[in-house]
């Protein structure tokens, strides 16, 4: 993969009409989902390409990153639109070149932007990365470079694999408070498992949090925190694992507890609080808790999904079956 491939830019499909002049949101059609794939990606073949992250920069009206996935290295990495998803640029570059690699971030899985600074982006890349682990940038993205804390704290704890990085949780008062899950297992004293790491100065330093011994591997974590309800705290979190439920801690990892038997499903699992404070979770069910993560009830049986959000009105659960739709529901009802 050259330098010159990956800075590429590329203009969106053209619409329906025909046209493939820049539209403002506002031309949009109303109650329609549009596609604002990067061009030239076929998605259409399940097992071509997984979007698996994205954020967007409400900082910067416009600006979305994409995290693609593909067993097509030409096809994956990380995407970034200034102008709504009619052009697209792949950006990602590793500093210094990953060793004996690709130098770009070529199978990211989760992004993250800091609030206060939009050029201030964390990044995860894994599974089946030549250019793996945490990766921090200040320069919206254009280049990243890994924390050397990591590898210090890594090989201090005697944790394995520290690179393959499956999820990034960001504190929502503090973006330098920072937890990574991981997709592979430790080894070592932690066996088939791997736990979490955690930074509170923005990735120069980290603290390792042992894993249960029932966890196994390939985690999803979210601060279970809830500042505009004042509910939680950045001591409190949610673990997903794939092999055995959800679990919570409120003293930071000191000790966690199994609030659900049900699992993640594979890929990761996003939550949603609603104005109310009610949290949602996808998985193999969707899930739903109104006391802060200490107990859930299932909404949606057998309906598998990454992904429950939100905007204030409705709830969005997204199947991570591409045949499936996308179904919505009041966010005060559920």
């Amino acid at each position: 993969m050259t330098k010159a491939a990956v800075a590429k830019t590329w203009t969106l499909h053209t619409w329906p009409d025909g046209s493939r002049r820049s539209r403002t949101p506002q031309e949009f059609p109303l109650g329609e989902w549009v596609d604002i794939t990067p061009p030239g990606l076929d998605l259409s073949d399940p097992d071509n390409g997984y979007g698996l992250g994205h954020a967007v920069d409400h900082n910067q009206p416009g600006t979305l990153y994409f995290c693609l996935q593909s067993y097509d290295n030409i096809l994956s990495g990380l995407y970034k639109t200034t102008d709504y998803g009619f052009s697209w640029s792949r950006i990602g570059a590793v500093t210094p070149q990953s060793e004996g690699a690709s130098d770009y971030i070529d199978q990211p899985i989760r992004i993250r932007i800091d609030p206060e600074d939009s050029d201030h982006l964390y990044c995860a890349s894994s599974v089946r990365g030549s250019a793996q682990g945490f990766f921090i940038s200040t320069d919206g993205g254009l280049t990243f470079s890994r924390p050397a804390g990591l590898a210090s704290a890594a090989s201090a704890a005697s944790v394995g694999n520290y690179t393959d990085v499956y999820d990034i949780a960001v504190d929502p008062t503090d973006f330098d408070h920072i937890l990574i899950s991981f997709h592979y297992e430790w080894g070592g004293a932690y066996g088939t498992n791997c736990g979490v790491m955690e930074s509170t100065n923005g990735g120069t330093s980290w603290t390792v949090h042992a894993p249960e011994s029932t966890w196994g591997t390939g985690h999803s974590l979210k601060f279970l925190y809830d500042p505009d309800n004042a509910q939680g705290n950045a001591s409190t979190w949610l673990l997903g694992t794939q092999s055995n439920g959800l679990w919570r801690t409120s003293n930071t990892g000191t000790s966690w507890t199994q609030v659900s038997s049900v699992n993640i499903a594979h890929g990761g699992m996003q939550g949603h609080y609603t104005d109310e404070g009610v949290l949602y979770v996808g998985g193999e069910t969707c899930q739903k808790s109104t006391d802060n993560g200490t107990s859930f009830s299932t909404m949606r049986s057998g309906a598998v999904a990454w992904s429950v959000f939100g905007d204030g009105a409705d709830l969005f659960y997204s199947h991570n079956n591409f045949a499936q739709p996308v179904q919505t529901s009041p966010e005060t009802d559920g």
